[in-house]
């Protein structure tokens, strides 16, 4: 999935659930409208309701570290895997 195939994998891999039920990530991003191209390539087909919020980078990651990862694999440690 170039050019973000890595960058998703990492942001996805790492995301968290909040409280409500919604998925949470940070995501490099360029494109108008945000993720344009990750929403046709993977993300559409998978979420539902897309919303953005801008954010400085490694922000959003600080403002849901304490929620639980959405994901969860036996022996993999998502954190070091960029």
């Amino acid at each position: 999935m170039r050019p973000f195939g890595r960058t998703l994998q990492h942001s996805l891999l790492n995301a968290r659930l909040d409280s409500d039920g919604w998925a949470l990530w940070e995501e490099e991003d360029y494109c108008q409208p945000p993720l344009a191209q990750e929403r046709a390539a993977v993300l559409d087909e998978y979420f539902t309701n897309l919303s953005v919020t801008p954010v400085e980078e490694e922000a959003g990651w600080e403002k849901i570290a304490r929620l639980p990862r959405l994901w969860q694999a036996k022996g993999v440690d998502h954190e070091t895997k960029r």
